[in-house]
């Protein structure tokens, strides 16, 4: 009967049910005369409104987006922390030769640019990371040379580069830096 009277009216619509978020609702009311049966195919339900369905608009992605990269800031910043240091060290250098020097701790795997001191001249390496108990120096062809923390300490952290260096390096061919010329 209620069909028979819509295909008298010419209305074409589907009966069924179609899911609506969360509950099955009609797709054609119970009541045969309503009103939207004289409406056309298009018919709008109405919209959830609950709080995850809900747009968002810039305003609010922009203070989403803010409050996360803060937490990741504050995260970041409590995670890392600044690896121990000492206090400055001075470098004499009494040798002929322009030294690059690496450092490293008792084991030597990993090593660490310490500083660059021209010839006959000091260097101050301003708060380097602290190498432990051993500290062990290397001036390349010149040789490896441990020096125990505590040492370091004793002498004000000032470090001389050993009477071996120019040897070794004398012996591994390399030439002397060239004099520089005062100002």
């Amino acid at each position: 009967m209620f069909s028979s009277e819509r295909a008298s009216l010419g209305i074409a619509a589907r009966v069924g049910l179609v899911k609506h978020y969360d509950h099955p609702c009609p797709l054609v009311p119970a009541i045969p005369d309503y009103e939207a049966f004289w409406m056309n195919d298009l018919r709008t339900q109405p919209r959830d409104t609950g709080w995850r369905r809900r747009r968002r608009t810039l305003p609010t992605r922009l203070i989403d987006v803010t409050v996360a990269a803060v937490f990741a800031m504050i995260a970041t910043a409590l995670a890392m922390q600044d690896p121990a240091r000492v206090p400055d060290v001075t470098i004499d250098n009494q040798t002929p030769y322009d030294l690059t020097i690496k450092v490293s701790g008792e084991a030597g795997e990993v090593w660490m640019a310490f500083a660059l001191v021209s010839a006959q001249s000091q260097a101050i390496v301003r708060s380097p990371v602290d190498q432990g108990s051993v500290w062990t120096f290397s001036y390349g062809a010149g040789g490896e040379y441990p020096i125990d923390r505590s040492a370091l300490q004793e002498a004000g952290w000032r470090i001389r580069v050993p009477a071996g260096v120019p040897q070794r390096l004398a012996a591994a061919g390399i030439a002397p830096s060239p004099q520089r010329k005062g100002p």
